[in-house]
């Protein structure tokens, strides 16, 4: 229902207005995107922000994805909408597959799925597309932890990731085969963090640089056992201390292949890579 007086109702209005926002990542975060529709600089605001939303007004901020679930839930019913997935969300959910997966795309699957048939069955993932085993995949975007095979195997369900050390965030899964070097793909993740942080505050300005710098050190031989420590430390005071989101979670890639692959990082300190 969309106009003014719906339903011959007098003054009950709903209008829709589609605004082009500043398209930079840092966007994702709720007050930058005010400022971005409100013609201003795409930063994040002084928490707390929800106080002053868009032009002044009370203002929620979702994923369009998020809206698209209302009406679903109110036709079905909540209960109709929960069993579609389980305990720890209900519905269906959004996948982009990129990178070494044959079926290339944008799949909506049911939460609750065998995280396995996204990846290799037919009718979504497909498998690998070049014929090497599948040796990581990056979930929920850029912000989201990786994760290796021995994790591949719950479903695809808010509960169920988390308690694999994964996340579904955005929906995107980013698959690589054994073809691909995990620091060599978190220096690109944190090249990325680098050019897109807004700069406003010094944790993540200056800690997605630090970050790279380490990786870097990995990749040239040139890295001690020192900088794994400092890794760490480095990306604990990121995710505390940073203004918003994007720093807060530009570490988490690095952090989750620290937890589960640290002898990658080891092998090359040892000069076995």
């Amino acid at each position: 229902f969309l106009g003014n007086n719906i339903m011959d109702i007098k003054d009950f209005n709903h209008n829709i207005s589609i605004i082009s926002g500043s398209g930079a990542y840092i966007c994702g975060e709720n007050s930058a995107i005010i400022n971005s529709i409100e013609h201003g600089v795409g930063r994040p605001r002084i928490k707390p922000s929800h106080e002053m939303g868009l032009y002044g007004k009370p203002t929620i901020v979702n994923n369009v994805e998020t809206f698209a679930c209302v009406p679903l839930v109110i036709n079905l019913g909540g209960k109709a909408f929960l069993d579609m997935g389980d305990a720890s969300g209900g519905g269906t959910k959004l996948v982009a597959l990129s990178g070494h997966i044959k079926n290339r795309g944008v799949f909506e699957v049911p939460l609750g799925i065998p995280l396995q048939e996204i990846l290799y069955s037919e009718e979504y993932g497909g498998g690998s597309s070049t014929g090497r085993p599948i040796h990581f995949c990056h979930f929920g975007g850029q912000s989201g932890p990786i994760g290796f095979e021995e994790q591949l195997h719950g479903n695809y369900s808010y509960g169920n990731m988390l308690e694999n050390d994964l996340a579904i965030g955005s929906g995107a899964i980013v698959v690589m085969d054994y073809s691909v070097d995990v620091i060599e793909y978190l220096k690109e993740v944190l090249k990325f963090f680098v050019y897109e942080s807004c700069g406003r505050c010094t944790p993540c300005r200056i800690g997605t640089t630090r970050v790279l710098e380490h990786l870097e050190r990995f990749l040239d031989g040139s890295a001690t056992f020192d900088d794994i420590n400092t890794l760490e430390n480095l990306i604990e005071n990121m995710t505390d201390l940073s203004a918003c989101g994007l720093g807060q979670s530009a570490g988490t890639a690095v952090k989750s292949c620290l937890k589960h692959r640290r002898q990658d990082f080891e092998k090359r300190i040892k000069g076995l890579v």
